[in-house]
């Protein structure tokens, strides 16, 4: 589920991804005020939400407003929906890392490297086809194979006569 659907307006949120984000104006457009980093495990306050198309970077589109819980800073932002999870599932997150051993939340975030080819948009997918291709070797370059291991191959020799032959044409 998504936060959104499960946090009323008012309501705790918790971020799961550090990201930084512009303070909203009153069209729910960017302000020109500095960015403000937001922290994993950092406490905010549900607003609302608005749904922003499906950019490459925010798949479902939905957007949570919400504001720090920091008395000083009395400024809306808003982020991809997706980097919040509820107060219980937090807590219930906190509890299994916990037990497994785990001191904080994992760091690492899902790359375009760990998505099935049919997830991504066609631009990701062939991009991640082309990173992923092998690079070609100069297959006749008798030192690329010596360095790399392989058997020098010797360039073809062309025989006088076919030299003759080439260069009567």
């Amino acid at each position: 589920m998504i936060v959104i659907d499960e946090t009323e307006p008012g309501g705790e949120m918790v971020c799961v991804l550090e990201f930084s984000a512009r303070p909203r104006n009153v069209q729910n457009g960017l302000s020109s005020s500095d960015r403000r980093t937001f922290q994993v495990g950092e406490r905010v306050r549900f607003r609302g939400f608005y749904f922003d198309g499906a950019p490459v970077d925010n798949p479902t589109g939905y957007m949570a407003i919400f504001e720090s819980l920091d008395p000083h800073d009395p400024n809306d932002y808003a982020a991809v929906a997706d980097y919040f999870i509820t107060i219980d599932c937090w807590e219930g997150l906190k509890q299994y890392l916990k037990e497994t051993g785990d001191k904080q939340p994992p760091k690492k975030v899902a790359t375009v490297k760990d998505v099935p080819l049919s997830k991504l948009s066609p631009k990701q997918a062939l991009d991640k086809m082309r990173r992923s291709a092998p690079k070609k070797a100069k297959a006749v370059d008798p030192v690329f194979r010596k360095e790399n291991g392989q058997t020098p191959v010797r360039p073809a020799t062309v025989s006088p006569k076919l030299k003759k032959a080439r260069r009567a044409k």
